[in-house]
């Protein structure tokens, strides 16, 4: 243990809300901008400060000169040609930017507060244009700054950590030789090899630096007035603040933090702009996906000019499906008769279970199609599946045991939601999507008591999904081939991934007393719990917490989706083996009802897989299975020979297709 524990500043101890500097000056010139002092735009005004310190800094021999904010903002001054009056005016403008914007970092604190137990000294060394009295004020401020402790900055003594001086300087005014002295800080040179290379020793910080996901964020700083620079900022103090026990959950904590919560965040903030600009009363946030929705706009409604009220809504397909059912036709026996999930098993039983009734219910009319007891618990044929899908359509007796079921249904979800006042109208509903049967299904259900179907916002909705008479919900994300929206084909899965909730599906509505309850299939969903999420869900909150959206700095509305787009894409395609050991074995719930089981997103290639590619020329990617995930997991060997297999295959596949074209063509 050294005497001496010496503490950078900047992305260290401090750290703004933004993801850079030049991203502060951006917003810096958003302000004067409102405040009428600017005579070119925001963003001119911040090329034009960046550039300017860069004048400074060659004016004053180069980047290991130092320079003070002074001098900087007379370069500004003379390449806009005002006043120095004015100038000043914006010098204490980014001064007051500054203040509002620094945060502290937890981590850092806590290993200052461990220094200070052990005995330790305490020196702050910041290489910064900012002046010794205002970066002292901010430390005091934030409670860093103690008694006894030490601040030597750059512009103070014109020296710089990057060629060695400013640590000399300290190393000569403290008394100290450099192995008595542990050095803090994120910068690979400034804060690593330049004072190791003086003999002292040193703790990097580099999570104090922008991770590759909140750098694709970074990017999009001009298209977004600031705005996905922001959630870079938040996204790194999210990472910072939230502390894990393992390497599992840091991993699970840092891809919420970084690539979940910016998507999420950002078409909440959509949703509830929305719900604005339409003066909507109240929003409903649909179980299970909106769980982490509802907590997120909770956490941004504070932040905004928005009188609305925010609430949770138990439902789901299996509980609204039944209730929806007003008259029997193919459309509607569709929704409960899914052949996408009925290929491997569907019994007599497992079926009617659907439609709340038992194969004894309707013993009668199965008889009609030689469905006896015997046969209730045997898979389905496919011609038997669609006897029995005639069946319900024609038989009067079978058709009116589903109606009544229906109704009776209905009723009690209807008293459930008069209860969560969602007949009196004028309301959102909120859902991930893609489909829109669950808006219909509500729709429906509202008619019987002429209420007007609801305005439902979904983050997508996919081709294909047929418009009705109650409308199409309103999607975050076309599904245009040429929008920004489903061009990662998977993303369905990791939004599904990232919006679990703690509680079972609900299957159905009960009355207790004097209210109506959900029932649910479990009460709590504890594979995905077991597997982490309750670390993704904590991050996601923080990153919406934390998240600056102060109008004077940023524009909240700002369009950030084709960035959003590129986070996904690194993530989903480009993930790192433990990425994907971690995040692989989320437990993906599959099937409806009955049917549906838990399967891991990814598991390791074996021999067994290899002759996919082979056979098909395509890449393993089938409905919930990751195979950039998968891919990661297996060994070098199996990579090989799937990569190997991959390459045959499409091989083949193309002379296949030569062939039948130079058949046509005879």
């Amino acid at each position: 243990m050294t005497k001496v524990a010496s503490f950078d500043v900047f992305d260290t101890v401090l750290t703004r809300s933004v993801g850079s500097p030049a991203a502060s000056f951006l917003l810096l010139g958003r302000k004067l901008h409102q405040l009428g002092s600017l005579p070119c735009t925001p963003e001119a005004f911040a090329r034009i400060r960046a550039q300017a310190e860069a004048r400074a800094f060659e004016n004053a021999g180069g980047l290991d000169s130092s320079v003070s904010l002074h001098s900087i903002y007379a370069e500004v001054g003379f390449t806009l040609r005002i006043p120095e009056a004015s100038w000043k005016v914006w010098l204490n403008h980014e001064l007051q930017m500054e203040f509002d914007i620094l945060r502290v970092v937890p981590e850092a604190q806590a290993m200052l507060n461990y220094c200070r137990q052990q005995g330790q000294r305490i020196l702050f060394i910041s290489d910064m244009y900012l002046d010794h009295a205002f970066i002292l004020k901010i430390l005091i401020h934030h409670n860093l700054y103690q008694e006894g402790d030490r601040l030597y900055v750059s512009s103070e003594f014109q020296k710089s950590k990057l060629e060695r001086t400013l640590y000399k300087l300290v190393l000569e005014q403290e008394h100290l030789t450099a192995s008595e002295v542990t050095h803090y800080g994120n910068h690979p040179w400034s804060d690593v090899d330049a004072p190791q290379s003086l003999g002292m020793q040193t703790h990097p910080f580099l999570q104090g630096n922008l991770n590759r996901y909140e750098q694709i964020l970074e990017s999009g700083l001009w298209d977004s007035e600031g705005l996905s620079s922001a959630m870079a900022g938040a996204s790194r103090l999210t990472r910072l603040s939230i502390p894990v026990q393992t390497q599992s959950e840091a991993l699970l904590r840092d891809v919420a933090a970084s690539v979940a919560a910016p998507t999420l965040v950002h078409f909440v903030l959509w949703v509830l702009n929305r719900a604005k600009t339409l003066g909507l009363k109240r929003l409903y946030f649909l179980a299970r996906d909106g769980q982490v929705l509802l907590a997120i706009a909770q956490q941004l409604i504070q932040k905004l000019d928005l009188d609305c009220e925010l609430r949770y809504l138990y439902g789901s397909r299996q509980s609204w499906l039944i209730p929806s059912l007003t008259h029997l036709d193919d459309d509607s026996l569709a929704l409960l008769f899914l052949k996408k999930f009925d290929v491997i098993f569907l019994s007599v039983r497992i079926l009617l279970a659907r439609f709340c009734l038992t194969p004894e219910m309707v013993q009668h009319s199965l008889a009609k199609i030689q469905l006896t007891e015997a046969t209730w618990d045997q898979n389905l044929t496919l011609e038997k599946r669609e006897q029995l899908r005639q069946l319900m359509l024609q038989d009067p007796d079978f058709r009116a045991a589903i109606l009544d079921q229906a109704a009776q249904k209905r009723q009690v979800m209807l008293r459930y939601l008069q209860q969560e006042r969602v007949t009196e109208g004028n309301f959102g509903l909120v859902d991930l999507g893609s489909g829109s049967s669950l808006h219909n299904a509500l729709a429906s259900v509202l008619e019987t008591v002429g209420v007007a179907p609801p305005k439902s916002f979904y983050l997508g909705i996919r081709a294909g999904v047929p418009n009705t008479r109650f409308g199409l919900p309103e999607p975050y994300l076309n599904h245009s081939p040429l929008s920004l929206g489903f061009q990662i084909p998977s993303i369905t899965s990791f939004l599904e991934m990232v919006c679990s909730a703690d509680h079972g599906t609900v299957v159905t509505y009960r009355q207790s007393g004097q209210c109506v309850e959900p029932v649910f299939k479990e009460e709590t969903n504890q594979a995905i719990l077991d597997w982490g999420y309750r670390v993704v869900q904590a991050s996601i909150c923080r990153f919406a917490d934390l998240l600056m959206l102060n109008p004077t700095y940023l524009n909240q509305q700002s369009d950030i989706r084709s960035t959003l787009t590129q986070l996904q894409h690194e993530f989903w395609h480009h993930l790192t083996p433990a990425e994907a050991k971690v995040w692989g074995r989320f437990p993906m719930e599959d099937g409806w009802g009955d049917q549906s089981f838990l399967t891991p997103l990814a598991r390791p290639y074996r021999l067994r897989n290899l002759l996919y590619p082979l056979k098909t020329g395509l890449l393993h990617n089938g409905r919930h299975w990751w195979h950039e995930a998968a891919f990661q997991m297996s060994s070098k060997l199996m990579q090989r020979l799937y990569t190997l297999n991959y390459t045959i295959g499409k091989q083949i596949q193309t002379q296949r297709l030569r062939i039948r074209k130079l058949i046509a063509l005879r």
